[in-house]
């Protein structure tokens, strides 16, 4: 990792409700603290210090939305970071992210907007997240561990990589695309078939090397992904309803409360969206890879790219965790991979042995058809 170079922590502004966040969108250095402050300046970050915290509440519930910051809360949730697990806190940011800032929930706009609000007294919790898992947080694609997890029933079974624009469309993550994960907890794994909605069941795994000669795009920051996006820009001819949140299954009369506590960091009115022309990155990179920094800093947030234009803004929106979007064939042989450790609770969808006598056709037949090769032998 870079040397780190301290930066001043968030400044408040008159200008703003009270408690309100300017959060510069121009490129921070990832210090401690610079990585702190773009914590509490993301929708993730916000949500994910509201659970912190929250689990440390004896007034509440953890199903409960706070209205205000109990101090001794703070304190506890910045301790017990210190001895936190890192599989622990993923667990905590894939599921606040979801349900405190995700665009599902009907409750969403406000809650992420009071959190917005009360995140400067929470700014103790984003240093100790920093402090203690900045490095490993911000980690690059692991080529070796990268695991392709697969569902009961198949959505696209054309060859991938062919037409990005159609299969691969914004930076929103959709169904079409091939993507991988870099070998995750597992106390995660129940949270993300959740956030990625595979379903149903039962669900495999394959471990997937990457070739050592792949040219990955790493996004660990905002700064990141609007370079990428001014570098190969695509711009709609027409507004595109599902960018900002809230989202589709919310009230968008909650908007503008969204947008003025979060200094226009988790919705943004009458702006022009830039979408990556992934067909063009596909000349130049064979993956994006969206490290759990990227996707805590920049899930469902509103990324200014001043290069395409004062109005022009960009987002990352249904990644939901850590994982790479392929787009050109770089992997290498499939190998099947014991069940995904899922209790069922959250879906009812189970995990099952890749290498199950019954599955390992299944799961054959769909990898051979989207590579548009014969990868798996079976």
């Amino acid at each position: 990792m870079p040397t780190r170079v301290a930066e001043p922590a968030p400044t408040l502004v008159n200008g703003h409700a009270p408690g309100g966040l300017v959060c510069s969108r121009e490129d921070v250095e990832m210090s401690v603290v610079g990585f702190a402050s773009e914590i509490v300046c993301s929708p993730a970050g916000v949500a994910l210090l509201e659970g912190l915290e929250v689990a440390h509440r004896r007034d509440l519930s953890l199903f409960e939305s706070p209205t205000n910051v109990d101090s001794e809360a703070v304190g506890a949730a910045v301790d017990s970071v210190e001895t936190m697990s890192l599989g622990a806190l993923l667990h905590r940011l894939v599921h606040s992210a979801d349900r405190v800032a995700g665009p599902w929930v009907s409750g969403a706009p406000r809650r992420v907007a009071v959190a917005f609000e009360l995140a400067p007294a929470r700014v103790e919790i984003a240093r100790a997240v920093a402090t203690r898992f900045e490095e490993i947080l911000h980690s690059p694609i692991q080529r070796t561990d990268q695991e392709w997890w697969l569902s009961n029933q198949g959505r696209e079974t054309e060859p991938a990589f062919t037409g990005q624009r159609r299969i691969y469309c914004c930076g929103e993550f959709t169904w079409d695309a091939v993507w991988t994960v870099s070998s995750p907890p597992s106390h995660i794994h129940d949270d993300l078939i959740n956030v990625w909605e595979m379903f149903p069941g039962p669900i495999s795994r394959w471990r997937v090397p990457i070739g050592p000669s792949a040219r990955v795009y790493e996004v660990h920051a905002p700064s990141d992904w609007a370079r990428l996006v001014t570098r190969y820009p695509h711009l709609p001819d027409r507004a595109h309803s599902g960018w900002e949140l809230p989202g589709p299954n919310q009230d968008r009369t909650a908007t503008q409360e969204v947008e003025q506590k979060s200094s226009g960091a988790a919705a943004r009115r009458e702006v022009i969206v830039a979408m990556p022309d992934w067909q063009r990155i596909a000349e130049d990179y064979d993956g994006v890879h969206l490290s759990w920094a990227g996707m805590l800093t920049c899930e469902g947030h509103v990324i200014d790219t001043p290069e395409l234009g004062a109005e022009v803004v960009s987002m990352v929106r249904y990644w939901s965790s850590e994982r790479t979007l392929w787009l050109n064939d770089v992997l290498e042989m499939p190998e099947p991979l014991s069940a995904p450790l899922l209790s069922g609770r959250i879906n009812g969808d189970t995990g099952i042995n890749a290498n199950d006598p019954a599955r390992l056709p299944v799961d054959a037949d769909f990898i051979n058809a989207r590579l548009g090769r014969q990868a798996v032998v079976i």
